[in-house]
């Protein structure tokens, strides 16, 4: 399991190496300045310490204020011995008071491994952070050369910073309060970079999120980070009462809905006043909150509230989650500001109780068993508090706790002596029971048996080596101890690899990993060391060596060669043998295996083989295969040298067009040049052939042709023949191109007419005009000629004309002349159409005697059927 963990109001973990004094948990340290106390005028008067930090050789910083000879509050940096003597070696006098230009508090400390210290609070209004060296000077190459930055989240001027934490990434995260306007107030975060600038990818792009939970006024007090980057505050929200309040914000301070469901969680523990002052992340991932909550008679007790991680309360913590402590037994105003988690599971929270004689703050802690329940073994009844200087109205508060020595506590705080002075205190509790272990160098089982791992050697350069997996034992029951790397990665149980310290109890197993060198036959070392204590606000380990093993690799001969690559190449002929382009071999030192899959390798121009081999740095080696007999078909050839491989692939081209069709026409003229529609030529990738077969063709109206040519994706191509002279005659043109073909194919019209007659006219008047019968055209597909010769005809009861026309099938037509003037003689009138021909007749009545007409025979004209009833008119 890992776990990287930081506390509100600067809490942290941290040990120094101190004989003790033989006493029972929760009795003062009586080696720690005089008889567990120690006193700090700065100023002599608002003096307040709000925050602490342990250093791995053991010494205290305290920040905090002091009030300047002007009247302006000036952040305060102390820092102590091991056993609570003022460190001279820090600014002379082991004290700095910094004026920033307003009044400023320092709320929170972080210190980086490279002992830079980082303060953030308040100043007139607005948050700060700001950076000093490790001898407690202005760091001015932090932000611009300032050393300190300023944020007003709510440009209002009335904001205050009360937590910091660091994230994985380096990113400073401050918690706080700022303005929402009509005397109300919001939970903001604000994230600088390490640099010392706003972070502009943070929140809405400036950097900056408010969040009010409460329906009212809302603020944050304290922060943690989880190793994942994101976020948790926790504060109060005023509803309908004031909730203890716990957010949970994604690393780029978006509200994180997978914690109960919006990010937001509100809890009424007492029915008012429940307020979150601190907040701690358990190695196994769930959630402490130390506050207080209001009680009836508007007073408060100490409140712990676990949570899990997808922040419903932890049922095994309390029974629900919650436990409620009345610490004092009148006056009850007690409150939970600061809180730190032993390696064995149990919580100790500190802060100040309300005395029963007049009314004042005492100092006081309590611890809880992992159930939640009170630890009897701890003071009287897992509740210690404490009374020092007997001035009447004497608060001492306490706001920021530590472990400190083996097994001991540190809380630090403000008193103000007789109510007149206000004074930088620090007491120090016992945590462990000395009288039965007496000097216990780590009193919770917190260094694991020695482990070990397997050195590698001769690998290749600058690759991955992972080690063995050793599996945490030795350590206390129930106790996590913290993970340190320096040179690679390591991972927890198969988790992702990481360089962030985490946490294992164990049974827990855990492997490393780092690059290689770049160089052969150089070692390369990752130091992975697990145990100890942990002070996450300082980012290092302070007790104990804890158990450390090296994972080694060592190179070897150099077999692996720099990356190469071959040229693909495409739209290459058919089963055609394909040469790749020559590649140099580089970055090994020695002879290396070469081998190929489907294909054929030349080292330095000589033969061509597929048996594996050896090369050189410098060898120079190409590839060849045979192109696919198929159409736009890819064959790969892999080489391989030394484990780095890279395929030459040539891809034929595709011979074979899309389908494609000329539209046929019919009913043509005979003997007429007929031209196709155009086909647009796709789906090849090269030129391929074109021709034709009975007909020409043009690409692109370019001129026609019957010669062979070739065509090439997107060109366009049309074909036209002659059409036939004869009626209804099919010729056909077939071009071809590639592998496909189409035809054009026009036929001719049909242009002779069925064969058709016309009924003669006997005995008909003399110089008469005389009509025939009609007749219907059949037999035809096109317009066709007319003509008549020694008459007239009229089409579908037009006006008769002897002019040449053209006719259609279906027309109706009669032609006409006039009777000859003399009798018994005909007339005949020839029509052709296309090329058939019929003639009509007509002959006139025979003379009689005298001239006159023979009424028989017109009587018997009459009833002649095909004769024309023009006829009857005539008697």
């Amino acid at each position: 399991m890992s776990f990287t963990f930081f506390l509100s109001n600067c809490l942290v973990f941290s040990l120094l190496v101190v004989t003790p004094v033989k006493a029972s948990p929760g009795d003062l340290d009586t080696t720690f300045g005089s008889g567990g106390l120690v006193t700090t005028s700065v100023n002599t008067r608002n003096d307040l310490a709000n925050a602490l930090a342990v250093l791995p050789d053991g010494k205290i910083l305290v920040a905090g204020r002091t009030t300047a000879p002007t009247s302006d509050l000036n952040i305060a940096l102390l820092r102590y011995n091991p056993d609570g003597s003022l460190d001279t070696t820090f600014d002379g006098d082991g004290i700095v008071s910094n004026f920033l230009g307003g009044d400023t508090t320092a709320n929170a400390i972080i210190v980086t491994p490279d002992g830079s210290i980082y303060l953030a609070g308040r100043i007139s209004g607005a948050f700060i952070l700001a950076k000093f060296t490790s001898a407690g000077v202005l760091d001015i190459s932090f932000a611009a050369g300032n050393g300190y930055v300023i944020v007003d989240p709510d440009g209002s001027g009335n904001a205050t910073c009360s937590g910091m934490a660091i994230t994985p990434a380096g990113n400073f995260v401050l918690a706080g309060s700022a303005d929402l306007g009509g005397g109300f107030q919001t939970i903001a975060l604000v994230q600088i970079n390490a640099h010392g600038t706003v972070d502009s990818s943070f929140g809405g792009g400036d950097g900056i999120v408010l969040v009010n939970p409460g329906l009212n006024t809302s603020h944050g007090h304290a922060i943690a980070v989880q190793p994942d980057g994101r976020i948790l505050v926790t504060g109060d929200a005023n509803g309908a009462s004031i909730d203890l309040a716990v957010l949970r914000f994604n690393s780029d301070g978006s509200a994180d809905t997978t914690f109960d469901t919006d990010g937001v969680l509100t809890t009424d523990i007492g029915g008012f006043l429940d307020i979150g002052y601190a907040i701690a992340l358990q190695p196994d991932r769930k959630i402490l909150v130390a506050g207080t909550s209001g009680v009836s008679g508007s007073g408060s007790d100490f409140a712990v509230l676990r949570y899990l991680a997808d922040g419903s309360l932890d049922t095994s913590f309390s029974s629900d989650g919650i436990t409620t402590t009345a610490l004092a037994t009148s006056y009850f105003s007690d409150k939970a500001r600061a809180l730190v988690i032993q390696p064995d599971g149990k919580i100790i929270a500190g802060g100040f109780a309300r005395n029963a004689t007049d009314s004042a703050d005492d100092f006081a802690v309590a611890r809880f068993n992992t159930n939640g329940s009170l630890d009897s073994s701890f003071g009287t009844g897992g509740i210690t508090t404490t009374t020092i200087g007997g001035y009447s109205l004497e608060n001492e508060t306490g706001y920021a706790l530590a472990m400190q020595t083996v097994g001991n506590v540190v809380l630090a705080e403000s008193n103000n002596a007789g109510g007149t002075t206000q004074e930088i205190w620090m007491v120090r509790y016992l945590a462990i029971d000395t009288d039965n272990n007496p000097s216990p160098p780590e009193p919770w089982q917190i260094k694991p048996a020695v482990f070990t791992f397997t050195e590698t050697t001769g690998v290749a350069i600058s690759s991955t080596q992972t080690s063995n997996n050793i599996t945490v034992a030795g350590l206390g029951t129930g106790v996590y101890v913290p993970v340190w790397i320096s040179g690679g990665e390591y991972a927890i149980n198969g988790g992702s690899y990481t360089t962030v310290t985490g946490y294992v109890t164990n049974t827990d197993q855990i492997s490393v990993r780092h690059v290689s060198s770049t160089s052969t036959f150089t070692q390369t070392a990752t130091d992975l060391t697990i145990g100890g204590l942990h002070a996450p606000n300082n980012l290092a380990q302070i007790l104990g060596t804890g158990t450390t093993a090296t994972f080694r690799s060592t190179t070897g001969e150099d077999l692996v060669p720099d990356a190469f690559s071959f040229t693909d190449v495409s739209n290459v002929a058919h089963s055609t043998q394909m040469t790749s382009n020559a590649i140099n071999i580089s970055g090994i030192t020695a002879a290396t295996a070469i081998s190929i899959s489907d294909g054929t390798y030349a080292v330095n121009g000589g033969a061509y083989t597929s048996t594996p081999g050896t090369v050189l740095n410098g060898d120079s080696v190409t590839l060849r295969h045979t192109s696919s007999a198929a159409d736009a078909t890819a064959t790969h050839t892999t080489l391989t040298i030394g484990g780095v491989a890279d395929t030459y692939t040539s891809t034929t081209s595709d011979f074979t067009p899309a389908a494609f069709s000329f539209t046929d026409v019919s009913n043509v003229e005979h003997g007429t040049t007929m031209t196709s529609n155009a086909i647009n030529i796709s789906g090849i990738t090269t030129a391929i052939p074109v021709s034709v077969i009975n007909g020409t063709f043009a690409i692109n109206d370019n001129d026609y042709t019957d010669i062979t040519g070739t065509v090439v994706n997107g060109d366009s191509v049309r074909v036209r023949h002659s059409s036939a002279d004869t009626d209804t005659t099919t010729v056909t043109a077939a071009l071809t191109i590639g592998s496909m073909n189409a035809t054009y194919r026009s036929t001719t019209s049909d242009l002779t007419p069925d064969e058709f007659s016309f009924i003669h006219a006997d005995r008909v008047p003399v110089s008469t005009s005389i009509t025939s019968g009609s007749i219907i055209m059949s037999g035809i597909t096109a317009a066709t000629t007319i003509s008549v010769m020694n008459g007239e005809y009229s089409i579908d009861g037009a006006s008769f004309t002897a002019a040449p026309g053209t006719v259609v099938n279906g027309a109706n037509i009669s032609v006409r002349h006039t009777s000859s003037a003399s009798p018994a003689t005909s007339i005949s009138t020839t029509l052709t159409i296309g090329d058939v021909t019929a003639v009509f007749t007509s002959t006139t009545v025979a003379a009689d005697g005298g001239g006159a007409m023979n009424y028989g025979w017109l009587l018997l004209l009459l009833v002649i059927p095909g004769i024309n009833r023009t006829y009857s008119r005539y008697k």
